[in-house]
């Protein structure tokens, strides 16, 4: 279920200047990017300054139902034609209103290309799983895997985004419950011992 006011933004901009190959593909959960950080003058220089820096962007914990604060963000980003979204699904997870559906908020899977990538075309599943549910919203991203596979054909996907796959979230005996971690096709980007965080937990949230 996607609650009303949040959702994720996936961005296309232009590279940093001088890279001439390659993509630079990030997440940034901003937490409740809205109407009062865009106005913020501050804190809108930042978040440009943060956004500017890749090819391809996911941020999360976007509340901004009229979409005010994205399109003044967008205003303010200098988007070159290196990347272009060819296609895109919405994941269905089941019954909602039955309340068997697995994710709190549904994958909206991406299908890029680009010129300047040695992958001319891949999927990107971006996810912010629910923390008391993640074990099982990241078990499940397999299912979402093998359904974007199934739709495009293709194997070149990329998952990412704030997993809560840490701490009191994940525990090490939950990974043996997780598809993405047991079947080895899967390679892990950013390693348990990573801290993805801003405060003093020590956490590898984000992957």
């Amino acid at each position: 279920m996607l609650p009303k006011r949040t959702c994720l933004l996936l961005l296309l901009l232009s590279s940093v200047p001088g890279v001439l190959c390659g993509l630079l593909i990030g997440a940034f959960n901003i937490k409740s990017f809205g109407d009062s950080k865009m106005s913020n003058a501050t804190l809108a220089d930042i978040i440009v300054k943060v956004v500017q820096r890749y090819d391809i962007i996911l941020i999360q914990e976007v509340r901004d139902a009229d979409l005010t604060a994205t399109n003044s963000l967008m205003k303010k980003l200098n988007r070159a034609k290196k990347v272009s979204a060819v296609s895109s699904f919405q994941y269905d997870d089941g019954c909602e209103s039955c309340g068997t559906d697995t994710f709190n908020r549904e994958p909206f899977v991406v299908k890029f290309a680009s010129p300047f990538s040695a992958i001319s075309e891949f999927a990107i599943i971006p996810q912010h799983t629910s923390p008391d549910e993640a074990v099982k919203e990241i078990d499940a991203l397999y299912d979402v895997c093998r359904e974007t596979t199934s739709q495009w054909k293709s194997d070149n996907i990329l998952l990412m985004g704030d997993f809560n796959a840490d701490c009191s979230y994940v525990r090490p005996s939950d990974w043996s419950k997780i598809r993405l971690r047991s079947n080895l096709q899967f390679e892990w980007l950013i390693s348990d011992s990573i801290d993805t965080t801003v405060t003093n937990t020590n956490c590898a949230y984000d992957r």
